[in-house]
C-alpha cells in the first residue's frame, strides 16, 4: 500500500492506495484486506496524509508494523513497513 501507483508496477507487486485516517486506521484497513507492507514518503505524507506524519521517523514504535527500510535521498525520505 502506497500513495503512489508506480510503486507497486516498479516493484512488481500489486499496488492499493494509501488508505486515508490515523495510523490505526490504515493499518486496521492493511490487515483486513491482507496488504503485506506500506510504503510511506515524504514527497506525499505531509501534503496528503499529514496524520501519517510519524510514520516517517520509523524509530518511532506503531504496534502491527516493523520497519524493514528507511533512506533518503534527493530530499525525499522513504520507509517501508511490514504489516504483522
Amino acid at each position: 500500500m502506497s500513495r503512489w501507483s508506480n510503486i507497486g508496477y516498479y516493484g512488481e507487486r500489486g499496488w492499493i492506495a494509501l488508505a486515508d485516517g490515523a495510523i490505526e486506521e490504515v493499518i486496521a484497513y492493511a490487515k483486513r484486506n491482507g496488504i503485506t507492507h506500506i510504503v510511506i514518503d515524504s514527497d506525499s505524507v505531509p501534503r496528503r496524509r499529514p496524520q501519517l506524519l510519524n510514520l516517517l521517523d520509523p524509530s518511532l514504535p506503531h504496534a502491527g508494523l516493523t520497519p524493514v527500510y528507511a533512506d533518503e535521498r534527493f530530499y525525499t525520505r522513504v520507509v517501508i513497513y511490514q504489516v504483522k
